[in-house]
């Protein structure tokens, strides 16, 4: 079933339920809004290959050196039906793993951060936010109001 759909024309498309579930389950690392508005950072500059647009070539260099062995670590997992942090949809090509991607960094930052560190980064580069502190901070704070 299409839980979303994103078009080279900046244009999303969501299916409400999949929205509201992604709210109420906001750690299990999907996530269609993320997912999708992910694919229209992708094709901002006209191709959905997985590859938004970065500030100079070094980002450039190190996002593709990044990505490729993280997407082909990705295809060998799903291949051989192991279990990885991303979900083997991401494996189908770079667009969709970039997408993948993007909903784990949201949603299961201190995962991604322990378990795949180099990708954590080139993602908090590009997003320009460290979603692994805010979510230390979250929970500390959680523990306190719990204490």
């Amino acid at each position: 079933a299409i839980l979303g759909l994103a078009s080279a024309g900046e244009t999303v498309v969501l299916v409400w339920d999949a929205v509201l579930r992604g709210t109420r389950h906001a750690t299990d690392g999907h996530n269609v809004v993320y997912h999708e508005f992910a694919h229209i950072l992708d094709m901002r500059d006209g191709a959905a290959d997985g590859t938004p647009i970065l500030p100079n070539r070094e980002r450039y260099r190190q996002w593709v050196q990044v990505c490729e062995q993280a997407f082909f670590q990705l295809r060998n997992d799903a291949d051989k039906g192991r279990k990885s942090l991303l979900d083997h949809y991401g494996a189908v090509d770079e667009a969709e793993f970039f997408a993948v991607a993007t909903e784990i960094f949201f949603d299961r930052p201190l995962r991604m951060q322990k378990e795949m560190p180099a990708l954590y980064q080139v993602l908090a580069g590009y997003y320009r936010q460290d979603t692994a502190a805010r979510e230390r901070r979250h929970r500390k704070k959680a523990s306190r109001t719990r204490s």
